[in-house]
C-alpha cells in the first residue's frame, strides 16, 4: 500500500468467477469513510494482478464484526 493511504480494511466479500478471472466486490473502509468495491484480478504466471480497481461512497455499511483484513485471493 503507497505511503499516506492509512489504514485499509474490508469486509463482506463475494467472489465471482467469469472465466479464470475472479471478481471481488466487498465493502472497504479507508480513513474512517465506507465504500463499496470491485476488483477484477487476472493470473501472471503465479501471481495475481490486479486489472480493475472502482470504488464509491455507499450510504450502507458492513455488519458489525471481523474484517476480511489480512485474506487473500487464491
Amino acid at each position: 500500500m503507497p505511503s499516506g493511504f492509512g489504514t485499509f480494511l474490508f469486509w463482506e466479500r463475494m467472489i465471482l468467477w467469469l472465466g479464470c478471472c475472479p471478481i471481488v466486490i466487498c465493502f472497504e473502509e479507508i480513513a474512517g469513510q465506507y465504500l463499496i468495491a470491485t476488483n477484477i484480478f487476472v493470473r501472471e504466471g503465479n501471481d495475481w494482478k490486479i486489472v480493475h480497481h472502482q470504488a464509491g461512497p455507499t450510504a450502507g455499511q458492513p455488519d458489525e464484526g471481523e474484517s476480511d483484513a489480512g485474506d487473500s485471493v487464491h
